[in-house]
């Protein structure tokens, strides 16, 4: 919790002008020494780990510190002015159609919170919800929501907007009602994953997990989770639980979906140190409910659909780039299942059911095209191919209306429809900007790693910028969870081209540009490919006159955290500054806080995990006396996906160790969550327009918003 208010005296660390930095927070270092697998590993910081009164103190004072800092740039202002007014436009999700009703939506220019509209078959568009009057705090949120079927009923999810808690509420459609069914149990931290409505509307299934108290806070257990049935009108403590692993600590249900015709609970079970998943179908017709598996594999399957009792799913399963195959639940030996869609040149990113067809989503290095297919996979038609960004389907297996959405970095979103039976799409609404998106282009180049891999990358900048070694530019990669890099939309690069900075990302292994395979060579043991990627990208920009070492900032959050903390403890002199969002930074004891999941990165408890995590863990390598980079590490308070304690301990470290007068500073997103750069579009503008603020400071740019 931050502390609103301290009479202290503080003991600082003098660094004599070190890039406009005189001094830093002191931060005792103790003489904690573990042994593991029979190496001594120092932490001099555990203590960070635990809340108290000394861990506020120093936060607040570095908190201070950085706002100094980025205030003591004289366009810092014009800067956070300019980020905020490219935010500013107005912008409408993906439609949702359910019972002639289509539900999406709508964040005003400037308003922090979206306003859920509907738009009924034969009428003019409505408020539903509005967060302004519905709420009662200003923090307050609305995660998600998710229509009854018949479009009489949505369930929406809310929270405080700490991304820690949250319930589920239920208004009625015509009439703007709020029902008395108030579910609690949510996490803010998965976001509003949704609910399964039965075909009468009458009831929906839905994802809980434990609130317990800890340390006088409210909080939320992650592991444990469990499905469970509600009935409109009843209390949630009748609510049946339909699946729960509590004998499975270490697993985690991570899937739901109900068949059309409401026979089949669709679930599935995922270690959380392996991609072992175990698939079921609960049969809700048997009065036992007792789980029928329908596979157990050690590969990626997300269910998509059924036709009667064939269950349809994307899988990699024998196939990296993802196809789409049949399990009978009635009958799902692994001998009799079907391929209805086969593995193809381009990654099978996503299958979409209507109730004719089935639209797929296939992606060439991160750039994407629409498919058309009837319910059996047989190819019809081709659909949109807008080019280079990213795209999201909205259908439903209801109805054969299909919206679509595409971003790309200098585009926040425009909404689309598209006709399945001629598949040919129209543009619905396209955002009103304080910029000209013509004036930008983006290319997609490749590049040879350390060892020979070709590697994707795309580069964007304003049309009439000729990069050289003069030019800024920022670099972030991602190269974690399969996750496929594509270059979407943020306003504080928009921010920084408009100035003449160049923005480039690289599509390294340990993400899904090339399916299955490519996740896999940077994962665990391969991680170290990942980085290997890294540098080369960075040395390929350098190499073919994009900017230079010095003007080379190093970015990644979150699953890509390490990356530019690892980048500068290896290759100091190859980057100009780094900027390191939401990270796991102790890879010796992250898996022991928040949700713990070691699939990507391994776990410190194995030995041969151990030995490559300690050869690149940031917080175990930074080298005293070592020079490094200019370094912002940007943490968010609330944070429970990667704790904040990782960049307390990364900071005091790298400030007790940097000799030289280069900044290292820590910038503290108060009263948010994970990846969260603000509670409100206002805050996150501002916090954005201080990473750019720091950048430019530390490495004397000079940029400036135009007048």
């Amino acid at each position: 919790m931050r502390v609103a208010a301290f009479v202290f005296v503080l003991t600082v660390v003098s660094v004599a002008g070190a890039g406009g930095v005189d001094s830093y927070p002191e931060a005792r270092r103790g003489d904690i020494v573990e042994r593991l697998h029979g190496e001594p590993v120092p932490d001099p910081y555990r203590w960070f780990e635990s809340d108290s009164p000394e861990v506020d103190r120093w936060v607040e004072a570095q908190d201070r510190l950085f706002e100094g800092y980025v205030n003591g740039l004289a366009q810092r202002d014009a800067i956070a002015e300019r980020v905020a007014e490219i935010g500013e436009f107005a912008s409408v999700s993906t439609p949702v159609v359910a019972g002639g009703r289509a539900f999406f939506t709508r964040t005003g220019a400037g308003a922090s919170r979206s306003v859920l509209w509907v738009k009924d078959s034969e009428g003019a568009s409505r408020v539903l919800l509005d967060p302004e009057e519905f709420f009662p705090s200003a923090d307050d949120r609305m995660l998600g929501f998710t229509p009854s079927r018949d479009g009489t009923l949505v369930a929406f999810g809310t929270d405080n907007g700490s991304g820690t808690w949250g319930e589920i509420r239920v208004m009625e459609v015509e009439s703007g009602r709020l029902l008395s069914d108030r579910l609690t149990g949510t996490s803010g931290r998965l976001g509003f994953a949704g609910v399964y409505w039965t075909a009468d509307g009458r009831s929906f299934f839905y994802f809980h997990q434990d609130v317990r108290a800890r340390d006088g806070d409210e909080s939320v257990s992650i592991r444990n989770n469990k499905i469970r049935h509600h009935q409109l009108g009843t209390t949630q403590d009748r609510d049946p639980t339909i699946y729960a692993r509590p004998d499975r600590p270490d697993a985690f249900v991570n899937s739901m979906a109900l068949t059309t015709d409401d026979r089949y609970l669709i679930t599935s079970l995922t270690e959380k140190a392996t991609r072992r998943t175990t698939h079921y179908a609960i049969d809700l017709t048997d009065p036992d409910r007792v789980p029928v598996v329908l596979a157990d594999v050690e590969a990626s399957m997300s269910h998509v659909h059924n036709v009667g009792s064939l269950q349809l799913y994307r899988t990699d399963l024998d196939a990296p780039n993802y196809r789409l195959i049949g399990i009978d639940a009635e009958n799902p030996a692994p001998e009799q299942w079907i391929e209805l869609i086969p593995e193809q040149d381009g990654v099978l990113s996503s299958v979409s059911p209507t109730r004719d067809f089935l639209i797929t989503r296939v992606d060439r290095v991160a750039v994407p095209e629409i498919g058309i297919h009837d319910q059996r996979g047989v190819f019809l038609r081709e659909g949109a191919r807008p080019g280079i960004g990213g795209l999201g389907l909205n259908t439903s297996p209801d109805h054969n209306v299909v919206h679509f959405s595409f971003g790309v970095l200098h585009d926040p979103g425009t909404i689309y429809r598209l006709d399945p039976q001629t598949g040919e799409s129209e543009r619905t609404f396209r955002p009103e900007l304080s910029f000209d998106p013509d004036e930008y282009t983006i290319k997609q180049v490749f590049y040879s790693s350390f060892d020979g891999t070709r590697v994707p990358m795309f580069i964007a900048h304003r049309k009439d910028v000729t990069p050289g070694p003069e030019t800024p530019l920022w670099m972030y990669a991602f190269g974690n969870g399969g996750w496929m890099a594509f270059p979407w939309f943020q306003r504080h690069l928009v921010a920084w081209m408009e100035m003449g900075g160049v923005y480039a990302l690289p599509g390294i292994r340990g993400g899904g540009e090339y399916g299955s395979e490519w996740q896999k060579a940077g994962t665990l043991h391969n991680k170290t490919n990942t980085i290997g990627d890294y540098h080369s990208a960075a040395e390929w920009l350098v190499e073919n006159g994009y900017t230079s070492a010095g003007r080379l900032v190093a970015n990644g959050g979150s699953g890509s955290g390490p990356l530019p903390a690892i980048a500068i403890n290896q290759r100091p002199e190859l980057y100009g500054a780094a900027v390191i969002d939401f990270p796991f930074l102790d890879m010796l004891r992250y898996h022991k806080f928040a949700s713990g999941f070691t699939r990507s990165f391994g776990s410190p408890d194995d030995p041969e995990d151990f030995a490559v995590l300690r050869s690149y863990s940031p917080y175990h390598n930074i080298r005293e006396g070592q020079c490094y980079p200019p370094t912002l590490i940007t943490v968010a308070e609330n944070d429970v996906s990667t704790p904040p304690f990782h960049c307390y301990k990364h900071a005091a470290a790298l400030q007790h160790s940097q000799p030289c007068e280069r900044p290292v500073l820590l910038q503290v997103i108060w009263g948010a969550g994970h990846y969260s750069y603000g509670t409100t579009r206002a805050k996150a503008s501002e916090n954005f327009a201080d990473q750019i603020a720091f950048v430019i400071r530390a490495l004397d740019l000079g940029m400036r918003p135009e007048d």
